[in-house]
């Protein structure tokens, strides 16, 4: 089945532009964690749902109050492009649909330039991007790519 991406509202049927297929994802790594819940560390996952539940059930044993375990993760899509990152796995994670999912595209739509956080004024998020453009030349548009032609999340 394919998944259609509707980036934009113009972007929905009959505004504009027919969506784009997104690429699938491969697999879904949880590579290392501080997490006492280690029976998922290392065993890809298929989809976005099975690997969700498991990072609810890790988010069920993290630490309490106002801490989490530092988790690295890695993603790999059909076509072969890949996303490594750090999740930091709370408590209150154990009750969100999609927690992996929902950080992933935050950091992209901030580093694609099109989401400033609410703790960030329009100029700090510019001046954020210009350092990333500087030490890593193409982040900007790779985010923003990733996040049009690529699924992130089910």
């Amino acid at each position: 089945m394919t998944q259609l991406a509707f980036p934009f509202e113009s972007d929905k049927p009959g505004a504009g532009p027919a969506p784009v297929a997104l690429v699938r994802i491969r697999s879904i790594a949880l590579t290392w964690s501080e997490s006492r819940e280690q029976r998922y560390i290392g065993r890809p996952f298929e989809s976005w749902s099975v690997a969700e539940a498991a990072i609810r059930e890790m988010a069920a044993v993290a630490p309490m109050p106002r801490a989490y375990d530092k988790t690295d993760f890695a993603l790999v899509w059909e076509d072969g492009e890949t996303y490594n990152g750090r999740l930091d796995i709370d408590r209150s994670m154990a009750l969100a649909p999609s927690p992996l999912a929902d950080h992933i595209r935050a950091f992209l739509g901030f580093a694609s330039g099109r989401k400033c956080p609410p703790t960030l004024t329009p100029e700090r998020h510019r001046e954020h991007l210009a350092a990333m453009e500087h030490h890593n030349p193409g982040t900007v548009e790779a985010a923003g790519k990733l996040l049009d032609t690529h699924q992130v999340g089910a």
